[in-house]
């Protein structure tokens, strides 16, 4: 009866770890379809840079979006409504979210996403 059990529980539990591990491996993906879905951006990139901070995975990503809903918003704008967009990665641990929010016109021209900076308690682990 307990191996009948174990074997119900792996049925169970492994598909859902499969899930938790799954969905954690996309977040980066998550990023790109949410803002894919509401901007139609003509260019979007999205840099999971978790590896060069201290606060551990999935917690500090880079974006370039390029869409032609920023044309008249200024940078605050922008990034407001991307940061609107992102509300629950935040909520869920996101830490830091670099952004460059261009026009195609903006793009076109040559401007490209920006670096982010440097973590500051990274450096002082070394």
């Amino acid at each position: 009866m307990s191996g009948l059990l174990f074997g119900l529980a792996l049925l169970v539990l492994v598909p859902v770890i499969w899930v938790m591990s799954k969905d954690k491996l996309l977040k980066s993906e998550e990023i790109a379809r949410i803002l894919s879905e509401s901007l139609s951006p003509k260019h979007i990139e999205v840099k999971d840079e978790s590896h060069l901070h201290s606060r551990g995975q999935e917690s500090h990503f880079n974006v370039t979006v390029v869409s032609e809903q920023f044309n008249g918003l200024n940078r605050v704008q922008r990034s407001q409504k991307v940061y609107q967009l992102l509300d629950v990665f935040f909520k869920q641990g996101l830490h830091a979210l670099t952004q460059s929010c261009l026009t195609p016109e903006e793009w076109t021209a040559g401007a490209r996403g920006t670096d982010s900076p440097s973590c500051i308690s990274k450096k002082n682990t070394k």
